[in-house]
């Protein structure tokens, strides 16, 4: 054999070899290829499913805690069949023939370099088979899905756990809460029932009148219709009082204002110091004339009605006319009063609250 038929044959060898190793190549790219969109959606699984078990488990939390009782059974059952269709959809991925993620090309046997051609070339390196990769893949996938689903059911049974304790403590609170708000209602009724009672009875005035319908506002068991009523009282009671004080201070300044004259003593005062205060010891005054003593006494029963409207003693009408008639004629017809002509309008109002606090007695 020559020289060039021998470098012809060293030069097909070489050829055969890269198109081993190109082909070997090829078949290693598409292996790959082919195994990573099998992993690919398995890691995809495994990522969505814990925001799912996140979002059921804030939802049955906010759920459960405003649930009445009566459906939270029913929430429980609904709960309990979705996490069995759960588990069932894991149990049928993971029963697939691994024929699918496997892929269906044979490995490709790869001819071995004669020795010449192997000290001239470096050695290629080796195909990894899918038979090799298959095993890592796996286990991997089935943590992947096995593993959250372990840890949601844990977590779910907690949460019930959580859920139950809370419950039963809100229920407790709800009971607790119950009971103060009876007892409050029982204290107001109480409360609103010795108020009635005292504005009802007949040595009751118009200044504590006032005060207790106050109070009677303030309290929250009243319907609409009876805290207006309360109220238009209450303005009636204030009113009055404001005038009783104001009719008050008008009888004593008219009886300020009477001209009464006055009398000085007959006996006169010595000089000398000792001798003024022993005539001191004695008083000696003309009689009083008959228009003095009137005037003195219209002073008397001026004073004496103011005494009497402060303490609700009420003048009869003759009386209260009478008064005012006297006063006109001793201090002018020009002068202005600024007194009623008649308390029937006070007694009457005081009468009228009386009334309604003995019509809600005998509702209540």
């Amino acid at each position: 054999m020559t020289d060039s038929d021998k470098r012809d044959e060293q030069e097909a060898e070489k050829i055969t070899v890269v198109e081993e190793t190109t082909a070997d190549e090829s078949v290693s790219a598409d292996e790959s290829a082919t195994e990573v969109p099998e992993t690919a959606p398995k890691r995809s699984k495994s990522s969505w499913l814990w925001p799912i078990v996140i979002l059921i488990i804030g939802g049955l939390l906010a759920g459960w805690i405003w649930m009445p009782a009566k459906n939270r059974q029913q929430v429980t059952s609904f709960i309990v069949q979705q996490l069995d269709r759960f588990k069932s959809s894991q149990e049928a991925q993971k029963s697939e023939p691994s024929s699918e993620s496997a892929p269906t090309g044979e490995p490709v046997q790869v001819a071995a370099p004669e020795a010449p051609v192997q000290r001239q070339q470096p050695a290629a390196p080796q195909p990894t088979t899918p038979s090799q990769q298959q095993p890592t893949a796996a286990p991997q996938s089935a943590t992947d899905t096995v593993e959250p689903q372990t840890a949601s059911a844990a977590q779910i049974e907690t949460l019930m756990t959580s859920i139950d304790r809370l419950t039963g403590e809100l229920r407790a609170v709800r009971h607790e809460q119950q009971q103060l708000q009876q007892a409050m209602h029982a204290r107001e009724r109480l409360e609103l029932r010795s108020r009635l009672q005292r504005i009802a009875g007949g040595d009751s005035r118009l200044t504590q009148m006032a005060t207790d319908w106050q109070d009677i506002l303030l309290l929250p068991l009243l319907s609409d219709t009876h805290r207006s009523q309360a109220e238009s009282m209450r303005k009636l009671a204030t009113g009055d009082v404001a005038s009783l004080h104001q009719w008050q201070q008008q009888l004593r300044h008219l009886a300020d204002s009477l001209p009464i004259p006055q009398h000085d003593d007959v006996i006169p005062k010595p000089k000398s110091t000792w001798l003024s205060w022993l005539a001191g010891q004695f008083h000696l005054r003309p009689a009083p004339t008959a228009e003095r003593q009137a005037l003195m006494a219209l002073r008397y029963r001026l004073l004496n009605a103011a005494h009497a409207l402060a303490a609700e003693n009420w003048p009869d009408d003759k009386t209260w006319t009478s008064l005012l008639d006297e006063a006109r004629a001793r201090l002018g017809k020009k002068v202005k009063l600024g007194l009623p002509e008649s308390l029937d309008r006070v007694q009457k109002d005081k009468m009228k609250m009386r009334m309604l606090a003995q019509n809600w007695l005998e509702a209540s």
